[in-house]
């Protein structure tokens, strides 16, 4: 069973890499290029991953109970706002740093210890995660229905979702982020998908398999079986690579001070905004959306339209018109 547990993070990690899976990607491409495709993207993922859930629980399985989410609902709203401004100064999410480290960012680093800080500084702050004792509003509903349902959600998608989005400007391009993420060969739709399919089975076969989980649990020396889930990040990591050696993307890059700079001050802001959630938006997509959980469905809103909002006035202000002298 371990074995099958890591081939599948492994997996997970090489789709992330191979298809930009990066929130702030998705949200510039709207934005700017006017194109929903990996918005679409991910609510696909959501119903795959949710279908995998149905058929699971139809066998016995009962996947629905074993994640639960904050019943407050204040404080994951405010989380997921400060890591998406994180995430916007990061350049990238949860995914897309690990996308990047793969590609060989050394910088990207900088981003998980920025992480690792914030949880400290929320620590030292005072600032407690939310009790996750809410349970899914799927718990108890026909698992036939779930199936029925997500599958149904799943053809809706599907015929816009795959449209080509199209290579466009990279972030950086248009919005003068850091180091733009650029896709490694596969449309996001075929990513996620894979994802959606992994993750929905990682659900099942092992708890607390996003990597922000386990920083969090290791900043704060809590959390159960943190060697085993510790692997488990570095084998989605190694995944990552994998993905980036053999689509010919692995370039190593120390990076510049500044841009170490701003990987790091991202990561804090990253860090602090997930202990409110509790979780980076590698959870809140991962867990919170297939499941419907209140407080990760909202904080990933607030994580949405934190990048939006810091995108937007970043666009507004490189195409302001320069005065006459």
């Amino acid at each position: 069973m371990a074995g099958l547990i890591l081939l599948l993070v492994f997996l997970a990690g090489y789709a992330v890499q191979r298809g930009s899976t990066c929130a702030v990607a998705a949200v510039a491409q709207l934005l700017v290029d006017r194109r929903p495709q990996r918005f679409l993207s991910f609510l696909a993922y959501g119903a795959v991953a949710l279908a995998v859930m149905a058929v699971a629980s139809l066998l016995g399985h009962d996947v629905f109970d074993r994640y639960r989410g904050a019943s407050v609902l204040a404080a994951p709203i405010g989380g997921g706002a400060l890591f998406g401004a994180g995430a916007f100064i990061n350049g990238g999410c949860s995914f897309g740093t690990i996308a990047r480290l793969g590609r060989g960012d050394a910088a990207r680093l900088g981003t998980v210890a920025g992480i690792l800080t914030g949880f400290a500084i929320a620590g030292w702050l005072g600032i407690p995660s939310p009790a996750t004792n809410f349970p899914s509003p799927l718990v108890g509903r026909p698992a036939l229905a779930i199936l029925i349902g997500s599958l149904a959600a799943l053809a809706l998608l599907w015929p816009a979702a795959r449209r080509s989005i199209g290579d466009g400007p990279g972030c950086d391009d248009c919005i003068s982020l850091p180091d733009p993420l650029r896709s490694g060969g596969w449309h996001p739709l075929r990513a996620l998908v894979l994802i959606g399919l992994i993750n929905g089975s990682l659900l099942l076969l092992a708890a607390g398999w996003p990597y922000t989980n386990v920083l969090m649990d290791l900043a704060r020396s809590t959390g159960a079986s943190l060697g085993w889930r510790s692997l488990m990040s570095v084998d989605f990591v190694a995944g990552a690579f994998a993905g980036a050696i053999t689509a010919g993307l692995f370039r190593m890059r120390r990076g510049s001070l500044g841009h170490w700079s701003r990987c790091t001050a991202g990561g804090v802001l990253m860090g602090m905004g997930a202990m409110l959630v509790p979780g980076g938006n590698d959870t809140m997509l991962l867990v919170g959306l297939p499941l419907l959980l209140p407080s990760f469905v909202l904080a990933y809103a607030a994580m949405i339209g934190a990048i939006a909002l810091l995108i937007t006035a970043r666009v507004a202000k490189t195409t302001a018109p320069v005065a006459p002298a």
